[in-house]
């Protein structure tokens, strides 16, 4: 997404307080530790707005492991479920696993619809993990790198059963 101003930047830290659910906010170590967790993510953001430090990319490794009639498909962060779903229905292989938390841990990957809804994992989530929000865009760069690998990995099986 759009890295926030500098201003944008201070009134989303003065946030923290509506990610706590009611229930939680009379417990105070809760509150310390979302505070620190913001605090720290602040920081960071901070000194990248001052030219301090570097914004680092998300990177979201896509990798594909054939078992038989099983297709493993390795995804980096935690995709919802639409994203799985929508891997597994381009697959030309029998069985089809699409894995989060393969590799790198990017945070949550929403597909687009998702951010017009907001909610924890696309609001709120990637500030505990020191990283900026990713573009609602990026679902779909990884369906479209698991679909080229997937389809790739079918032409390649079906030339060598060719030869044979």
């Amino acid at each position: 997404q759009k890295f926030p101003a500098l201003h944008e930047l201070e009134a989303m830290v003065g946030e923290q307080e509506r990610t706590v659910r009611p229930e939680e906010r009379e417990n105070p170590e809760v509150t310390r530790k979302i505070r620190g967790a913001y605090h720290d993510w602040a920081t960071s953001l901070r000194r990248i707005s001052a030219a301090q430090d570097v914004l680092l990319p998300a990177i979201g490794e896509v990798q594909l492991l054939q078992i038989g009639e099983l297709a493993i498909i390795g995804i980096s962060g935690e995709p919802f479920f639409e994203i799985g779903r929508q891997i597994a229905r381009s697959s030309r292989f029998r069985y089809n696993w699409p894995l989060g938390y393969c590799n790198a841990y990017s945070g949550y990957l929403p597909p687009a619809a998702a951010y017009s809804k907001g909610g924890y994992e696309v609001n709120d989530s990637y500030r505990y993990i020191d990283t900026w929000q990713i573009a609602p865009s990026s679902s779909a760069r990884v369906v479209a790198a698991a679909r080229y690998l997937l389809a790739a990995f079918c032409q390649s099986a079906r030339k060598k059963n060719v030869r044979r």
